[in-house]
Formats: structure tokens, sequence, C-alpha cells
């Protein structure tokens, strides 16, 4: 590596941690505590986190999700393309003493062996990626027979995945990239990659206000919105296994 790449890789990682920063700063907001917490009470009733069984958290960014399923006892294997994400999820890691085996790799292409995982989670990771659908088929090579995958993803058909394209339309974004799926959309890719859905339910129906008056009847916006809209709440989350052979 010469000097000039040398001070390029340097900077990606410092841009890295502060993309770390701001994403953990955002789930310390009112509104991200709340959103976080749907979110994890969505996946980890899906997810049905064992004891002792072995699991895989593919894009784990600060690693929310890695340090809660060594919490409840599986041993967890964490992987993720960003150093500075990689860098704030081994800092809790290390602090809490949990022994979470890190990887610095792309989803699509993982140097893991085939048929490791009880359980799979991939949060957010679909929409950011060129081929989702490669990232799927790996899951599904990495996957026991009798495993679980869990996806968290951004749902399309939502007010939120509305202003979000608004926005990045208008002002740099880290959505401006984003792919964002349907409910159909991502259970049709699942389908396609070898897996059926089991469960698949949509949170998060109110709207992204960060107003301390309006975030005290947002429960009440939940319950709404799963009668009312089923299917549109801004954040979906779905449970597959592989299909019989």
């Amino acid at each position: 590596m010469n000097a000039a790449e040398k001070r390029g890789s340097i900077a990606q990682e410092r841009d890295d941690i502060l993309d770390a920063s701001a994403y953990d700063a955002w789930f310390e907001t009112p509104l991200g505590r709340l959103c976080r917490e749907l979110e994890e009470e969505a996946i980890f009733r899906l997810a049905d986190v064992r004891p002792r069984e072995v699991a895989l958290d593919v894009g784990c960014g600060t690693g929310n999700y890695s340090l809660e399923m060594a919490r409840r006892g599986a041993r967890v294997v964490a992987v993720d393309r960003s150093a500075g994400m990689l860098c704030a999820a081994r800092g809790k890691a290390l602090r809490e003493g949990l022994p979470i085996a890190f990887h610095r790799a792309s989803a699509d292409s993982l140097p893991l062996s085939s048929g490791s995982f009880d359980l799979i989670v991939c949060i957010t990771v679909l929409c950011f990626a060129e081929r989702p659908d490669m990232i799927l088929r790996e899951a599904h090579r990495l996957l026991k027979a009798t495993g679980r995958l869990v996806i968290g993803e951004l749902n399309r058909s939502s007010y939120w995945a509305l202003l979000r394209r608004a926005r990045a339309a208008f002002h740099d974004s880290s959505y401006g990239s984003a792919r964002f799926l349907s409910p159909g959309e991502l259970k049709k890719l699942l389908g396609q990659a070898g897996f059926e859905v089991q469960e698949s339910e949509t949170h998060i129906f109110f709207p992204p206000a960060n107003r301390p008056t309006l975030l005290k009847r947002y429960r009440q916006f939940e319950g709404a919105g799963k009668h009312l809209a089923p299917g549109h709440g801004a954040f979906m989350a779905m449970k597959a296994v592989r299909q019989p052979s």
C-alpha cells in the first residue's frame, strides 16, 4: 500500500467510526429508543434464541443484536464490512465480557463453513446491497437444515420509506442508495433463495416525529396500525426456514 492509499484507508476508517457513533446516537433519542424497542421485540420473538446454539449476525453494525443473542446464551459470530462498526461492536462486547467472534467480510461471501448455524439474523442489510439475492443464498448455505433465518428490513410500503426517499432526493443521505423492499418482494426473494416464510409482520405505524408529547401516545398508534394497515408498518420482520429438499 502506497502513502496515498494508506491515507485513504485511514480516512475511510475514521468516517466509518463517525458513522457508527451517529448510528448509536440516533437510538439514544426518544424516538430511536422506542423504535429499537419495537424492532428488537419483533426480531427476538421470531428468533427464539436458545442457549448454546450457534448464531450468526449478518451485517452486525455496532453489535446490538449480537450482544443480546450472546446474553441469551447463544454462541455468536458477527460479521460486517465496516471497520468502524466492528470496532464499536467489539468495544461493547469487551465491556460486557461477551465472547463474540467478529469478522470483517462481505455478506454475500462469508469465510464460514456451510451448515454451521442454528440461527441467522440479518437486520437492515438487504436494502443497502447490490445483490440481496446473493446474501440470502449465502445465508441458505450457512444455515443448518433445521435452522431458521430472521430478517428485519425497512418496509417500502410505509410512510417512513416515502419520507426517506423524499429527503434523499434533496439531501445527502445514506438512504439515497437504498432499495427498500415490500413484504411481497422480500417473500419472493426468500422463496427464490430456497426459503419458506413461516411468519411475517410489520411494526412502527406512528410518524417519525421526535416529540415527547406524541411519543407517549405512540403505543396506541401501534395497536391501531396493526388492525387497520397490518402490512404497512415501517419495519418488517420475517422468519424463514430452508425449504424441504
